[in-house]
């Protein structure tokens, strides 16, 4: 009884060190959107773009790739759910951490009822959003030749008219001046040709490593330790071949 209930800790200790699909990193990247209308899309093929990025801001980065990058956007908070998404590696830049909250906390207000849609495909209507319901801001996309906001509100996460909305700006993130600063000839046309340094690079890499090994190590450990536990007892086996033979 005692050696199964031993196994059955071990397989639930096995369990709980296999990797998630969200791997968080030791040391929290970010990246400063550098391109105006910078695609935010929800799928490794880049296929289904989900809104622009707002200029200036950050997405937490969880791998570099050599032509995009997969991030996570918003603090996944109550009120601001996080999104995974891709965004182009060339769009980003890696050498500046934000000073300040890193994403937009703007709060719009419906100046007029209006629908929710749930996806930027085929706008399938998803809730009706009051006038005066709070939205908070994610970005923007075109479709269909009108602007439409992608937003949090009432629970759900969808497009609005972007004149649903009494006019508002989302002004640069203080960040962004400590970039230019940190530039040479201070013309912020060159944040557009910025990419990841291989310091960036490195350390995302080195977190990767460290934690297989770290679980490589656990699980040796563990199969080890039933190994122990139930391999045969050679002092037991010996006094039951005695008998044996005594008996004959």
């Amino acid at each position: 009884m005692k050696k199964l209930i031993i196994i059955i800790l071990s397989l639930f200790l096995i369990f709980i060190t296999l990797p998630k699909n969200k791997v968080a990193l030791a040391d929290e990247t970010y990246a400063m959107v550098i391109t105006e209308n910078a695609s935010f899309y929800s799928d490794a093929s880049q296929k289904y773009e989900k809104f622009y990025l707002p200029y200036s801001y950050f997405v937490k980065v969880i791998e570099v790739g050599a032509e995009f990058s997969r991030v996570l956007y918003m603090d996944d908070s109550k009120n601001y759910p996080q999104s995974e998404g891709y965004v182009k590696t060339s769009d980003l830049n890696f050498s500046v951490n934000p000073n300040s909250n890193p994403y937009p906390k703007i709060t719009l207000s419906c100046e007029i009822s209006d629908v929710l849609f749930s996806n930027a495909e085929n706008l399938t209507p998803l809730t009706v959003i009051n006038q005066n319901t709070p939205a908070i801001f994610y970005g923007e996309l075109p479709i269909n030749g009108e602007t439409y906001l992608y937003v949090y509100a009432n629970g759900y996460a969808g497009y609005v008219r972007k004149s649903s909305f009494s006019q508002f700006t989302v002004p640069p993130h203080e960040s962004l001046k400590t970039l230019i600063d940190n530039n040479d000839d201070k013309d912020s046309s060159v944040l557009t040709s910025q990419a990841p340094n291989d310091t960036t690079t490195q350390v995302l890499n080195d977190n990767q490593i460290v934690k297989t090994i770290v679980i490589a190590i656990v699980l040796i450990l563990v199969l080890c330790f039933i190994y122990l536990i139930l391999r045969p007892d050679k002092a037991l086996s010996k006094e039951h071949s005695f008998f044996k033979d005594f008996e004959d």
